[in-house]
C-alpha cells in the first residue's frame, strides 16, 4: 500500500510524458519492395551470397559452440568434485 503510492510518486513524471507523446503510425510506400529487391540482385551480382553462405553457416555453428562450451566449464567449475 505504501509502496504503491511510493511508486506512483515516482512514476507520474515518466507516464505524463509518455502520454503527451501521442501516437506513431508507420508506413512503407508500395514501390519499396521492388526496388529493396533490385539492390540486393545488384548486390548478390559482386558478391555471391550463395556461394558464401556455407561459409557464415560453419562459422556461426562454431561460435555458437564455443559459447555453449564456455557456458558448460563455468557450471562445471561450481561444481566441487569437477573443479576445471
Amino acid at each position: 500500500m505504501i509502496l504503491d503510492a511510493i511508486l506512483s510518486v515516482i512514476l507520474a513524471v515518466p507516464n505524463a510524458l509518455l502520454g503527451a507523446l501521442g501516437s506513431v503510425s508507420l508506413s512503407i510506400p508500395g514501390g519499396f519492395i521492388q526496388g529493396l529487391a533490385s539492390v540486393f540482385s545488384s548486390i548478390n551480382y559482386f558478391v555471391p551470397i550463395r556461394s558464401l553462405l556455407p561459409i557464415l553457416v560453419i562459422e556461426t555453428a562454431i561460435i555458437g559452440f564455443k559459447i555453449i562450451w564456455a557456458i558448460i566449464l563455468r557450471v562445471k567449475s561450481f561444481i566441487p568434485s569437477m573443479g576445471a
